[in-house]
């Protein structure tokens, strides 16, 4: 086994042990740059798996990301032909009526902006799934506030509580009315 290098951005390795030193080692084994097998052949330095339920979870939070940054990207890109396509089609004397079209489709791209939130919930799913991650690097390497015979409730737990907050944070930003948490009861 070598010692890993690990920089700011590197992630944790699939088989994560600690070497004589107490440092983190890892095995010889590649996994391809970007995949997710590290996550889910992750171990503690007893050899324990991640939960399954983690790793359902993690995976669902990671395609949630990816498809709100493809969404929001798509729009973007968009919104951006159709608003340069408007005095494109002015200055090569289009007709009104498709320059009033572009300019209402216009609108309708930067209302969806606004109503889908693509880009908010990109990020506010990528925090989660970094929240995950940290999770289970530190069950992978016993670290506090795992090491104990309960490590998999506990990772449960704190993923759980991880999701738990993002939901509230959600509903406190989509129900907001007026800028005001909404309170309850019909209104």
């Amino acid at each position: 086994m070598q010692h890993a290098d690990l920089g700011p951005r590197a992630r944790r390795p699939a088989r994560s042990d600690l070497d004589a030193e107490g440092g983190i080692a890892v095995s010889n084994d590649k996994f391809k740059p970007g995949s997710m097998d590290w996550f889910r052949q992750a171990r503690t330095p007893a050899g324990a798996p991640v939960p399954p339920s983690v790793v359902t979870t993690w995976e669902r939070y990671v395609r949630a990301g990816h498809q709100a940054r493809l969404r929001h990207g798509t729009l973007e890109i968009l919104n951006l032909v159709v608003a340069a396509a408007i005095p494109a089609c002015a200055a090569f004397g289009v007709g009104n009526k498709w320059i009033v079209g572009l300019g209402s489709l216009a609108i309708v791209l930067n209302g969806c902006r606004q109503l889908f939130s693509w880009k908010e919930s990109w990020a506010n799913r990528k925090r989660v799934v970094y929240a995950i991650e940290r999770q289970v690097a530190l069950f992978c390497v016993g670290a506090a506030p795992y090491g104990t015979t309960k490590d998999a409730a506990t990772l449960v737990e704190a993923v759980e509580e991880i999701c738990a907050e993002h939901w509230e944070e959600w509903y406190a930003r989509h129900l907001a009315v007026d800028g005001r948490p909404r309170q309850g009861g019909a209104e």
